[in-house]
């Protein structure tokens, strides 16, 4: 069912302070893999954790388990992916390789620095990103953790948020439509897709989202990266070719990957721990945060 969405003013000022900063996180801009990113990361020891964002979403996303990692003294990056955050746009060509890609590069420093395998964590197109990467047995992977992953089962919304009331409205006027408005928007859609209990979710997490998803043209860019990647359901990964630890984080809740994947991914990887959370919806490090540390260091200690 498409949530109910609406546009206009609901009498709410905007709320546009910056995120407040950790002081046991580290934030940069940089360049890895020849395009201008910008990470936050732990300053801890032991196999580190990559930690890879969805469709539409940055490495804000990440806080509440990199704030975590950090009081266990885990070392942790999260980067905006190409394409979203800060980062430049996808270029021309299949969306899931130039992903993964990137996160091939950030797996290999995350290696070379902490001289130890790397586990990779991503949800949702993050998830299904570091799928493809536990398929490059060259990689020095411990593990993966793909949370409510993304090229398994599918809800149709996924590719048709242009459709939505609301974001074709957004998107098609042809008149300017204020900032404040459009974030408005993207948050009420955000709440309503991504949590199990929408109403519970803290403000600052949906201000952590929408200040990248503001511009017009650069959100009809990001719809249009969710029907490209279409295509790749057919082949979404090589599970036989995946040999490492595969721990599945799902919530039963999720309106985008449709819980019920998370049978059809136990079919493709016998191998695979399979965690289902009651109550909880696309964004499990989001609402359930210590689940996603627990899957970490079972395969960080094994690394």
């Amino acid at each position: 069912m498409t949530p109910a969405i609406r546009l206009g003013d609901d009498g709410r000022e905007e709320r546009t302070a910056p995120p407040k900063r950790n002081p046991g996180l580290e934030r940069a801009r940089l360049e890895l893999d020849g395009i201008a990113t910008r990470m936050i990361r732990t300053r801890g020891h032991g196999a580190p954790a990559v930690l890879l964002h969805g469709w539409l979403d940055n490495a804000e996303t990440w806080l509440l388990v990199l704030e975590r990692l950090a009081a266990l003294d885990r070392a942790a990056i999260a980067y905006d992916q190409p394409g979203f955050g800060v980062a430049p746009p996808l270029g021309p060509g299949n969306v899931l390789d130039q992903l993964a890609d990137f996160a091939e590069e950030a797996v290999v420093q995350a290696a070379e620095r902490s001289g130890r395998k790397v586990v990779v964590v991503g949800n949702s197109l993050g998830g299904w990103v570091a799928l493809r990467l536990a398929e490059r047995r060259d990689l020095p992977i411990a593990g993966v953790v793909p949370i409510g992953p993304a090229g398994i089962r599918m809800a149709p919304l996924f590719f048709t948020a242009d459709r939505i009331p609301a974001v074709s409205q957004i998107i098609g006027l042809p008149a300017p439509v204020p900032p404040a408005v459009t974030r408005r928007v993207v948050g009420r859609l955000y709440r309503a897709l991504a949590f199990g209990d929408p109403a519970s979710v803290d403000q600052n997490v949906v201000d952590r989202f929408t200040q990248f998803n503001v511009a017009r043209p650069v959100i009809r860019q990001r719809i249009d990266y969710a029907k490209r990647i279409r295509a790749d359901l057919e082949n979404p990964f090589d599970a036989d070719a995946i040999e490492v630890p595969v721990t599945v984080i799902w919530g039963d809740r999720d309106r985008l990957c449709v819980p019920a994947g998370a049978r059809t991914l136990a079919g493709m990887l016998p191998h695979a721990k399979i965690v289902m959370l009651k109550g909880v919806g696309h964004t499990p490090q989001v609402e359930a945060p210590e689940v996603v540390i627990e899957a970490i260091e079972e395969l960080a200690a094994n690394a």
